[in-house]
């Protein structure tokens, strides 16, 4: 048994024990049955608001394991370290927000709510928790491929401003939200979506070799040159992407706006590379 599975069923216990909570529920990897010894365990507890206004979070987390850390981060929930550096992610949630688990539709979903629910005193988590069981939600659809055309090409114009600024840190930083938009097209083209919500997560297993290659290219240092080469090869394969997303599902392609950026990343990148050839370079339109 992994420690985090053993941890889980202390989680358990503890839920059970402590009627101050009405309902819980693990997310990630776990819930999906998919954790491994490097996964961190994800949950939302829901207590009695009376209780949850003097609820010692510190303590509570602390039942599970001897805590090495524990604070209120920056996504929006309590994030604990536990001996073995296992990591662990807390909400605290009054038991009235049990209905806003279905808003996790799209972005979650589970296999089997047994594996899920840590403990469920009136039935309303599991009733709530119902549409998001089964197979993983659709995402190729137009709505959700029409937004990541318009966030990827917004993506690189920003980009490349900041590198011709000359603010190599952020241009470097704004590749990396560049990285999600085209390994999302990428996940659509290849039809690999059952990690969606982090599209680099096993890309490594679920992206077909070449693609892979590709998105190697798309990976830069801290160096001018570099970043300018990646940003080149972000758009060429974004570009070549585009066409087969938009025709899928019959939307409008936004030709005047792809030619005015292909026209701009060529001018990012040296002539000579473009005389070698180089196929991961962006296209002339």
């Amino acid at each position: 048994m992994l420690i985090q599975e053993a941890l889980i069923e202390i989680l358990r216990r503890r839920c059970h024990e402590d009627m101050r909570v009405t309902a819980a529920t693990l997310y990630g990897s776990f819930a999906q049955g998919e954790g491994d010894a490097f996964s961190d365990i994800e949950c939302v507890l829901f207590f009695d608001p009376t209780a949850l206004a003097r609820l010692d979070r510190r303590a509570w987390a602390a039942q599970i394991a001897p805590l090495l850390s524990f604070f209120a981060d920056d996504f929006g929930h309590y994030t604990a370290i536990f001996d073995g550096l296992i990591r662990g992610e807390f909400h605290f949630e009054p038991t009235e927000k049990i209905a806003t688990v279905a808003s996790w539709r799209g972005n979650a979903w589970f296999p089997d709510l047994s594996k899920a629910i840590l403990v469920d005193r009136t039935g309303e988590l599991r009733a709530h928790m119902q549409a998001l069981t089964g197979a993983p939600p659709p995402h190729d659809r137009p709505e959700t491929v029409q937004r990541l055309i318009d966030n990827f090409i917004n993506v690189v114009i920003f980009g490349l401003n900041t590198l011709e600024r000359g603010e190599l840190a952020r241009s470097l930083e704004i590749l990396g939200l560049c990285h999600r938009y085209l390994l999302w097209m990428a996940r659509l083209v290849e039809s690999s979506l059952a990690h969606w919500p982090t599209p680099s997560r096993r890309l490594e297993q679920e992206l077909s070799r070449g693609r892979y290659e590709r998105f190697t290219h798309c990976t830069a240092s801290l160096d001018q040159a570099a970043l300018r080469r990646a940003y080149g090869a972000a758009w060429a394969w974004g570009a070549e992407m585009i066409p087969d997303l938009v025709n899928r599902h019959s939307l409008a392609q936004p030709e005047p706006l792809i030619a005015l950026v292909a026209a701009r990343v060529l001018g990012q990148c040296s002539r000579s590379e473009f005389d070698r050839g180089d196929s991961h370079l962006p296209f002339q339109t």
